[in-house]
């Protein structure tokens, strides 16, 4: 963790000397603007991990990672109904609505299901239910990846069962 903050310190110790610069200090650690405590004495007091600060980089402006309504990890700024939160884990673009992960079912027992695009480098994985309370996890041999799909075979699993894939914390060695 102090390697993570170590890096947000300097991209937000740049950004926050400007904005001294600019308005004096004693304006900067009272503004509500930044929600964050930019008291001269103190650079960064509470910062999202560096690897979403990072990949929200990709999406926006300098000037847009001081817009909390819009990089939140809480926020859905293209309104598709996915949060910041989630389209990071997916590594989907959060100003994209088209840019989403879609299920498709071919329509039988027998058929499969496909989840697209779990894109490389993100961490999931599957799991079943006969009730939608008790979750396992399904072993990686009884689904296949394909580029950036992942396709369940049905025949091999329970006739009645649901699925859901999770997301998990993306691994900071990769």
């Amino acid at each position: 963790m102090v390697q993570s903050f170590g890096t947000v310190f300097l991209i937000f110790t740049v950004l926050a000397l400007e904005v001294r610069e600019s308005w004096g200090a004693d304006s900067v650690a009272e503004s509500p603007r930044f929600g964050l405590n930019l008291d001269p004495r103190v650079s960064i007091v509470d910062t999202a991990p560096v690897d979403y600060v990072i990949w929200l980089t990709q999406f926006y402006t300098i000037e847009d990672l001081f817009n909390l309504p819009l990089v939140a990890e809480d926020s859905d700024p293209d309104n598709d109904g996915g949060l910041n939160r989630f389209e990071y884990r997916a590594n989907l673009d959060p100003t994209d609505a088209g840019d989403r992960i879609r299920i498709s079912f071919d329509g039988s027992s027998e058929g499969s299901v496909t989840f697209s695009p779990l894109k490389a480098g993100v961490n999931f994985r599957i799991e079943l239910s006969n009730d939608l309370e008790d979750w396992q996890v399904l072993a990686p041999d009884l689904y296949e990846k394909f580029g950036d799909d992942v396709k369940i075979d049905l025949g091999e699993l329970p006739d009645r069962a649901f699925y859901r894939v999770e997301l998990l914390e993306p691994d900071p060695s990769n």
